[in-house]
């Protein structure tokens, strides 16, 4: 659940400042982040057990029975994708009833996928937002389609990102299913639908029941949305699901080849082509794709819009020093000088003034305050200096690696 670009809605079904107790915690609602169809989400903030004072998503669905359905499917493959260790679907804290309307309590995440993509306006994804994304939801798919289940509805407003694990998680789980059990609801996107999907979906509107389990959609599926949404960030065009896919995309992508290194464009063509091949049975499974040679090929660096839109714990400030060979009282007095100002907005838990480049790396103990940091500091004068924030990538940062 998504804390970046809230947009004005109308919120309807729970009111700022509402207190709910329950057996994981007491959260309180703050405010508004998105209205869907069937249900709303709210910023909360949990306390009273273990990660007390955390930021919270709220998601409440509306007072209509026609959407139990989706919320047992959710809540049954929430619990099922539970396992320890495993960060690659949104985490959830538990589920209670508020005066009528269900609720469930999750992780609060940064921007939707499909926020990132109109940040680019229509434009393309940078070669290492494309290559993580992919990866992120490949493993994704790969830990619920290992679990029996098949998420049914992937699009971009379903792939959030994660701060504090500088990477893409899978949400919204309403049209998930079990391979195991008799599908009877309609599924995926259109956009996103594969063929067979599609066929299913005809099926059921026109007889009003679904064919054999034999002939369901499965896992499979899902690979075919992949490769739409890999596809849309590579061309900044949503592909459509009929024809021949994979010749438009060759089509889209061409279009695109100056943005790109060429060998990187025919590496990523094989691979989406493999995603959207028209037969379910011929696309790879989540799991082989990863060891795609495509998704380990040159080590690509965020790009600064990237490093921008995606929110990590670690603010990056630019502009702080002149950049020197060795350090000196003077360095050392503006890295403390700057790290006060940066502590206005949060606890900080560690940072390092790059002497050679002038750039000073601040983290914080919660992504939420190196939000507020970035968007405070980004442009403020600090002795003359106009200070550049952006955030900083997690694993560059373990790693000592700056730039």
């Amino acid at each position: 659940m998504s804390s970046s670009s809230r947009q004005e809605h109308e919120f309807k079904e729970l009111p700022p400042g509402l207190k709910v107790v329950t057996e994981f915690g007491t959260f309180t609602v703050s405010n508004g982040l998105a209205v869907g169809r069937c249900c709303e989400v709210y910023e909360g903030y949990l306390e009273g057990n273990s990660t007390k004072g955390d930021a919270v998503a709220v998601k409440v669905f509306r007072r209509h029975q026609e959407y139990r359905g989706a919320l047992q499917r959710e809540v049954h493959i929430l619990h099922t994708l539970a396992k320890p260790g495993t960060h690659l679907a949104v985490q959830h804290i538990g589920e209670t009833v508020w005066e009528g309307r269900d609720i469930l309590v999750q992780e609060l995440l940064g921007p939707t996928l499909r926020q990132v993509l109109i940040s680019h306006h229509n434009s393309t994804a940078s070669p290492w937002l494309t290559l993580t994304l992919a990866t992120h939801v490949l493993r994704g798919l790969h830990n619920l389609h290992s679990s029996g289940c098949v998420h049914a509805d992937l699009k971009p407003p379903n792939v959030l990102w994660d701060p504090n694990i500088a990477g893409f998680k899978l949400v919204d789980f309403g049209l998930a299913y079990s391979t195991s059990e008799h599908l009877s609801h309609a599924i995926q996107s259109r956009g996103y639908q594969a063929p067979e999907s599609m066929k299913w979906n005809e099926c059921k509107r026109e007889s009003g029941e679904s064919w054999s389990v034999s002939h369901q959609p499965g896992p499979s599926a899902d690979i075919w949305s992949a490769g739409c949404i890999i596809a849309e960030c590579l061309t900044g065009t949503r592909v459509s699901s009929e024809g021949d896919v994979a010749a438009t995309v060759r089509s889209l992508l061409a279009s695109a080849a100056s943005r790109y290194p060429l060998s990187f464009l025919v590496q990523a063509w094989t691979f989406i082509a493999r995603c959207v091949a028209k037969c379910p049975e011929d696309r790879p499974s989540a799991d082989t794709l990863l060891s795609d040679p495509w998704l380990i090929t040159e080590n690509f660096q965020p790009t600064f819009h990237d490093l921008l839109l995606l929110p990590t714990p670690v603010v990056r400030l630019l502009n702080v020093t002149d950049p020197t060979t060795h350090h000196s009282c003077h360095i050392e007095g503006v890295e403390v000088a700057v790290v006060e100002v940066c502590k206005k907005y949060g606890t900080i838990t560690n940072h390092h003034l790059e002497a050679l480049t002038g750039k000073l790396y601040v983290e914080y103990e919660m992504w939420t305050h190196a939000e507020v940091a970035q968007a405070e500091l980004n442009g403020t004068v600090f002795r003359d200096r106009t200070l550049v924030a952006s955030f900083f990538p997690l694993s560059s940062w373990q790693e000592h690696k700056f730039f």
